[in-house]
């Protein structure tokens, strides 16, 4: 037998009926999918030698699915599966600044941010927390920064010019590429990486 992706397979009389749920572990920001997610849940529950296939032909044993059905960043693809609607699976995990000296330049990064170092086998990576994305990779190159990055991130502060100084006493260095009257100052790194400031946001 296969689960067809329109989730009425007869499940409504039977939730309503009290034998299955389609808002267990339901909080107010999950919305309408993950009613689907629950509703997922119990008709594999309920169809464990069946296998689920999806609108695009994929077989899904429902003993693997459901040993993934865990964490709301795990129900989107599930969901997309069976539904049929593209959901973008992507997660924003790192980025990554080469460095002449990774461990130094990662440590100002960590001091100054407030992150802490949580891999030092290849360069050195930060994060806000232990298990928080993104995070910050510094790996070692053997050339220097020559070039304005193509790539660079904006902080956002409540006092930016508080902020500002405060980098500055850190030994940030302010840059000027001729970008005018702009309401965000440009800084940059130990290694000469930019890095902007922004205005409060109103």
């Amino acid at each position: 037998m296969t689960i067809a992706p329109s989730w009425s397979i007869g499940l409504d009389s039977q939730i309503e009926a009290g034998r299955g749920s389609a808002s267990a572990g339901r909080t107010e920001h999950d919305g309408p999918a993950v009613a689907s997610y629950e509703r997922l849940r119990w008709q594999l529950a309920h169809r464990s030698e069946a296998d689920c296939l999806t609108p695009q032909g994929h077989v899904f044993p429902p003993h693997l699915l459901l040993a993934g059905l865990s964490g709301r960043h795990q129900r989107r693809p599930l969901l997309a599966a069976f539904t049929g609607t593209p959901v973008m699976s992507l997660e924003w995990e790192a980025v990554v600044v080469d460095a002449t000296d990774p461990v130094a330049l990662g440590n100002w990064w960590a001091t100054v941010l407030g992150w802490e170092v949580t891999d030092d086998s290849f360069g050195l990576e930060i994060r806000p927390a232990a298990s928080a994305s993104p995070c910050l990779v510094f790996v070692p190159v053997p050339e220097r920064k020559e070039l304005k990055n193509r790539l660079h991130i904006d902080f956002r502060t409540i006092d930016q010019a508080a902020e500002v100084e405060r980098l500055v006493s850190f030994g940030a260095r302010r840059e000027n590429i001729g970008q005018g009257g702009v309401p965000w100052v440009i800084l940059q790194d130990p290694e000469g990486n930019e890095f902007c400031v922004l205005e409060p946001r109103l």
